[in-house]
């Protein structure tokens, strides 16, 4: 025999606030997918993460210097706040201390390509934590191309 059907119970959208049907024992509480965003998700982190490059990734969909995904390099937005004006796409922002995730201002300086290749090609040497770190991003790398 079948079991009958639990009755519904009308719930409302966390996010819109429209009424949904839904079954009592439901642990529903958006109304549909689209209501479901990322800072409504339990696993939602303030729109931040590290990319697999190891940089600080933020989420401004507005922004003009955002990929079209809406994120941007965290450092890039720091120094744009910073010089209070959007940065060129011919001016990289350089880690001083060779720390990607440092994004702290005084750890941050504006070079051309030319420049920015100099400092890592014949710059002054990494110490040997970073040495190590750069060396566990290129195997990472490799192994998943």
């Amino acid at each position: 025999m079948r079991k009958k059907k639990e009755p519904a119970k009308i719930f409302y959208c966390k996010n819109c606030q429209k009424p949904f049907k839904a079954c009592v024992s439901s642990r529903r509480v958006f109304c549909n997918r689209n209501c479901q965003k990322d800072e409504f998700s339990p696993s939602y982190k303030g729109g931040k993460y590290k990319d697999i490059y190891g940089y600080i990734v933020v989420y401004k969909p507005n922004h003009p210097m955002a990929r079209k995904d809406g994120y941007i390099l965290e450092h890039r937005l720091v120094m744009s706040n910073y010089l209070r004006r959007y940065l060129q796409r011919k001016e990289y922002v350089h880690h001083i201390n060779g720390i990607r995730t440092d994004n702290k201002i005084g750890n941050l300086e504006i070079v051309t390509l030319g420049k920015h290749n100099t400092i890592h090609k014949t710059g002054k040497p990494h110490t040997e934590e970073t040495k190590k770190r750069i060396s566990e991003t290129q195997k990472w790398r490799w192994a998943h191309l």
